[in-house]
C-alpha cells in the first residue's frame, strides 16, 4: 500500500469554509488538493523486497522515454485542451504543458529525466529530501497547501494483508483496506455465486442486470463501511459473510431495477471518474503483479513541478 497520505497540517474542516459549506474545488485543484506522494517509495520497497533487476535497469526505460519524448495520441491532445486553462491557473502559460500540443506531436521532458536518474541512482532519498522536495513544499504552499519537509521525509509504504475469499473453485486474492476494491469484489462475487449466471450468457442482459445490482449494493455499503483501516474499523468480516450477502439480494428481481432509494444505507451520489490506471502481469516463471495507481484527476491537482517535470496528485479528494 503506497497510496498517497493526508498531510500532518490536514484537519477536518479544512474544505469548509466559514459557514461550513463545502468547497468543493479545493479538494481539487491546487495546493490543498495535493496527498503525501507514495509512487516513489513504494516502487522502490516493491523493487527491494521482489525485483529480480537492478533498481537502475528498472528505471533506464523510463527515463529515456522522458528524454526522447513520447508521442502525443488523438484523446491525450484533446484531454490536454480541455485542462489548459485549470493548468494554465496553477503554473502559468510558459510551463510545458500549457502548450497547444496536437496529435503526433512528441513532448521531451527532460527535468524528469534528470530527477530519473537521480533516484535511479540515489535511491528514493532524491524524491522525498533535498532539492526536489524542497521545490515540492514550495510549489505546494505557494498555492495554498499546508505540506512541510517533515511530510516527504517520513513518509513509508504499508506491507498489508490481502483481502481472501473463495468464488465457487477458485480462490482470490486482492487489496484490503484501506483500498475498498478487494472487498466490493468479495461482495459482489459473493452475492451473485447464488445465482446460475453462467447459463444466462455473457454481457447477456439478463448477466448485465444482475451484476449491475449487486455492484449498486455494494457500493451502497463501500459509502458506509470501507475507510483506512489505520484509522477505523473496517467490519470486513461482516460485510463477506455469505449470509449477509445473500440478504442483500433479497430485494433484488430481474422484473425491474431496484430503486436507489431502497438500497440502504443510501443513494451513491458520488461520479466515478475514468482516470485511474491500472497493470496487470503475468511472466514465464508464474509471477503475476496487479498494481492500480492514480492521480485521481487527470492532470490531478493541475500543479505541475518545474524542476521535476511531473503533475502533482489531488488524492485528497
Amino acid at each position: 500500500d503506497y497510496r498517497e497520505k493526508a498531510p500532518m497540517n490536514a484537519f477536518k474542516d479544512m474544505y469548509l469554509d466559514e459557514n461550513k459549506k463545502v468547497l468543493s474545488e479545493k479538494s481539487v485543484l491546487g495546493g490543498l488538493a495535493v496527498g503525501v506522494p507514495g509512487a516513489v517509495a513504494g516502487m522502490y520497497a516493491l523493487h527491494q523486497k521482489l525485483g529480480k533487476l537492478s533498481w537502475q535497469q528498472v528505471i533506464a526505460p523510463a527515463a529515456k522515454l522522458a528524454k526522447m519524448g513520447f508521442v502525443v495520441t488523438s484523446k491525450q491532445a484533446r484531454v490536454l485542451s480541455n485542462k489548459r486553462s485549470e493548468i494554465i491557473s496553477m503554473n502559468g502559460s510558459n510551463t510545458l504543458f500549457a502548450q497547444p500540443f496536437k496529435a503526433g506531436d512528441r513532448i521531451k521532458n527532460l527535468p524528469l529525466y534528470t530527477l530519473l536518474n537521480k533516484i535511479a541512482h540515489e535511491g528514493p532519498m532524491a524524491f522525498y529530501k533535498g532539492p526536489n522536495a524542497q521545490a515540492m513544499v514550495q510549489k505546494i504552499n505557494t498555492n495554498g497547501g499546508i505540506f512541510t519537509l517533515e511530510d516527504l521525509e517520513k513518509y513509508e509504504p504499508v506491507w498489508r494483508d490481502p483481502i481472501q475469499f473463495n468464488y465457487k473453485e477458485l480462490t482470490l486474492y486482492s487489496m484490503g483496506p484501506p483500498s475498498s476494491g478487494g472487498i466490493c469484489l468479495a461482495q459482489m462475487l459473493g452475492m451473485v455465486k447464488q445465482f446460475p449466471i453462467e447459463t444466462y450468457g455473457f454481457h447477456s442482459e439478463k448477466a448485465m442486470q444482475l451484476m449491475i445490482e449487486a455492484e449498486r449494493r455494494s457500493f451502497a455499503d463501500r459509502s458506509l463501511y470501507l475507510g483506512d483501516s489505520d484509522f477505523i474499523e473496517v467490519p470486513t468480516n461482516k460485510l463477506l459473510d455469505s449470509i449477509y450477502l445473500i440478504k442483500r439480494m433479497q430485494s433484488f428481481t430481474f422484473e425491474k431495477a431496484t430503486p436507489s432509494t431502497d438500497i440502504a444505507p443510501g443513494i451513491i451520489v458520488a461520479k466515478e471518474y475514468d482516470e485511474t490506471t491500472h497493470f496487470s502481469i503475468l511472466d514465464l516463471e508464474g509471477n503475476a503483479v496487479a498494481v492500480t495507481t492514480t492521480l485521481n484527476g487527470n492532470y490531478g491537482s493541475k500543479m505541475y513541478l518545474e524542476e521535476g517535470g511531473y503533475f502533482l496528485n489531488n488524492e485528497m479528494d
